[in-house]
């Protein structure tokens, strides 16, 4: 009994693993896969002062969600990611705009127009509105329109903030 025990154990874990194997496989088309054994390492820009989201921590290491996720994309795929590095958003905008990288890491208000193909949105954030302490929950710009608010220079959520609340 014993031995019959630990061999339908055996197979039931190699079964499970097999079924997985054949999930990760699937996951990708004929032609994804291809595409991704023709080109296996991603460079990338992104927004250099976007915390939590990627930045650098004070030993000038490039850190954050994106390139948590991206890590975690290269360990279930033949992939790797290299990130070049950029001072400004502006300048990581140039450098995808000019062909010399592949991928932006995120951005939904940039000119899609100008890079080859997006995505579909792979993290969803919402905006946040910080407010002082004892001040009513906002749950709506509409709520504060007839408040000043700050928004930060050169933020990819700005321009668009600014186009659906143009009467704050």
């Amino acid at each position: 009994k014993t031995f019959i025990r630990a061999f339908m154990r055996l197979l039931f874990l190699t079964l499970i693993v097999v079924i997985q194997l054949q999930a990760l496989e699937s996951i990708y088309t004929a032609e994804e896969q291809q595409w991704m054994q023709e080109n296996p390492v991603i460079s990338y820009v992104g927004d250099p002062s976007w915390l939590p989201y990627e930045g650098y921590n004070e030993h000038a290491t490039y850190i954050g969600i994106v390139p948590d996720m991206l890590a975690l994309d290269a360990k279930n795929t033949s992939l790797t990611f290299k990130h070049v590095d950029t001072k400004t958003w502006k300048e990581s905008l140039q450098k995808a705009n000019d062909g010399e990288v592949m991928m932006i890491s995120q951005s939904r208000y940039s000119n899609r127009n100008t890079l080859l193909g997006f995505t579909n949105i792979y993290l969803r954030s919402p905006v946040v509105i910080v407010m002082q302490q004892g001040e009513r929950y906002v749950s709506s710009l509409h709520q504060i329109k007839d408040k000043r608010i700050g928004l930060l220079n050169n933020n990819t959520t700005t321009p668009a903030l600014q186009r659906r609340y143009p009467e704050i």
